[in-house]
């Protein structure tokens, strides 16, 4: 996919399902961009997100989340996916969604890494499994904001 395809459909994925935006060009508003990104878990109307870390969950108090997604703080709970199915095929009964965490890393010049990592519990027909999705992105300073530059790495499990 081309990288003029792949912003095209980050946009219409952002009109149709993501985090509305915060300030211009903040890590919050980035984040809220790309998240859509990391939906290899599944995706539903309404979704709950869980901060992996105090870091993650100060940036995420900053986006300003669609009606009916919430944010909670850490917990010993893991969060089952958006996808899942129960041993019937059925989806799984809410809540669920993604144990988010976010980070930042400096890079050469006026750049900025972004990585966002999600888990969730994945389960399958019953049968659960662990399930990532990371990506890195390379953030440009351009005048007083943060610009999404181009993707540097992704995984899922």
């Amino acid at each position: 996919m081309h990288r003029n395809q792949l912003f095209t459909l980050a946009a219409f994925c952002l009109f149709a399902a993501a985090p509305v935006r915060t300030q211009q060009g903040s890590v919050a508003d980035l984040t809220a961009q790309l998240l859509p990104e990391l939906k290899g878990g599944g995706w539903r109307d309404s979704l709950v997100w869980q901060a992996s870390d105090s870091t993650s969950f100060g940036v995420m108090q900053k986006i300003r989340w669609p009606n009916g997604d919430r944010i909670r703080t850490q917990s010993a709970y893991p969060l089952e996916c958006p996808g899942g199915t129960d041993a019937t095929g059925r989806a799984i009964a809410r809540p669920v969604g993604y144990i988010l965490q976010i980070a930042t890393d400096t890079a050469p010049g006026e750049s900025l890494l972004l990585n966002l990592e999600v888990r969730c519990q994945f389960t399958f027909r019953g049968r659960p499994h662990a399930f990532l999705q990371t990506q890195t992105w390379l953030l440009a300073r351009a005048k007083q904001a943060w610009k999404v530059g181009r993707l540097v790495n992704g995984g899922i499990t």
